[in-house]
Formats: structure tokens, C-alpha cells, sequence
């Protein structure tokens, strides 16, 4: 399901296909941790999740969305992900 970002926040692509690989970024790994998903795709202005077969949407779009407006309160709409890379201490 693609979720739509009130600003661009991304200047390049970043996949991230299980729980180890999303580790070292906030808002990947917020995501992961709700369960039940398997992909997270996030460029520009947009993030998609790709849940489980057997996860239910209803279950997951309000936490999804929670997730994203914790990560915006917490960077800003308008930060950068190298500004957010140097905040929490990871490079992408």
C-alpha cells in the first residue's frame, strides 16, 4: 500500500526487506516492528508496505500511518534523510 508524505524526504531510493535491514533507520524499522510486513519501499514523497499474505490492511494502515507521523514530529517534514543520517549517527 503506498502512503503519501506531505514533503519529498527521500532523495533516493531505499528498500528495505526484512526487520535487519530496516535496523539502522527509524521510520523502516518503526514499520517492521508492527509485524506482519515484509518490504518497505521508501523514495521522494511516498513509502510503500507490502504486508503478509495473511495480515489484514485494517489492521496495519492506522499503525503504518502512526509510524510515519511519529517519524515526521521527530525529523520534521522538511528534513533531509542525509540531515536525519547524521542525527542518528547511520550513513545509507
Amino acid at each position: 500500500m503506498k502512503f503519501t508524505l506531505p514533503a519529498r524526504l527521500f532523495a533516493r531510493p531505499l528498500s528495505f526487506a526484512s526487520r535487519e535491514a530496516a535496523a539502522a533507520h527509524p521510520l523502516a524499522a518503526a514499520i517492521f516492528a508492527l509485524g506482519r510486513v515484509y518490504n518497505v519501499f521508501m523514495v521522494q514523497d511516498f513509502i510503500t508496505v507490502n504486508k503478509l499474505p495473511e495480515a489484514a490492511w485494517e489492521s496495519l494502515v492506522e499503525p503504518i500511518q502512526e509510524c510515519i507521523e511519529n517519524y515526521l514530529t521527530l525529523y520534521g517534514d522538511s528534513a533531509s534523510e542525509a540531515e536525519i543520517s547524521r542525527r542518528k549517527g547511520y550513513l545509507q
